[in-house]
């Protein structure tokens, strides 16, 4: 994240995330139980102000009970899910141009690479189906902002190291930042 935004911490605060993300994308997180006052203002969030909530963990978590839409993964596949939903996103122009434009750089470089991406392969990769990546891809750029939340099932992972990354880049590419 540091290399990828400036910034070694979150980039928004809880009460930002809580009251105004129009859609949440919580990934590789027991939020409820690692962080319960967090996990209770993303539950409010959706049933109060009816965010979307997307969520994808290896194993069930009870956040995703309140999930718009809920991908299991198979775990240390995170990078290939987070380059497959770019893909989507850029296959289908949802990215916001403008944004990239202003305030972004090397952005070719990662639509060079992301359009190389197969969505087949990253189905077979991941375990999840490229119907559930196009839906949730839908989900994330229709209801902006959009909150990306992950936790020690990414963080804590040394090879997840590119996870982060890329979803400093899907934030970037979505103009949420």
């Amino acid at each position: 994240l540091l290399g990828s935004l400036g910034l070694a911490a979150m980039s928004n605060s809880m009460d930002d995330i809580a009251n105004n993300a129009r859609s949440i994308f919580v990934i590789g997180s027991n939020i409820t139980e690692n962080h319960p006052v967090f996990g209770t203002r993303i539950r409010q969030a959706v049933l109060r102000r009816k965010a979307k909530l997307i969520t994808a963990s290896p194993i069930f978590y009870n956040i995703e009970e309140y999930a718009t839409l809920a991908m299991r993964y198979k775990r240390g596949s995170e990078s290939a899910l987070l380059n497959g939903l770019m893909k989507i996103i850029l296959d289908n122009g949802w990215m916001d141009s403008k944004f990239i434009q202003e305030r972004t750089q090397g952005f070719d470089d990662l639509k060079a690479a992301i359009e190389k991406v197969d969505l087949e392969r990253v189905s077979r990769e991941t375990r999840v189906p490229v119907e559930k990546m196009k839906q949730a891809a839908q989900v994330i750029a229709a209801n902006r902002p959009c909150s990306m939340v992950w936790g020690a099932d990414i963080s804590h992972q040394g090879a997840n190291a590119g996870a982060v990354r890329n979803l400093a880049n899907l934030q970037l590419m979505l103009g949420n930042l």
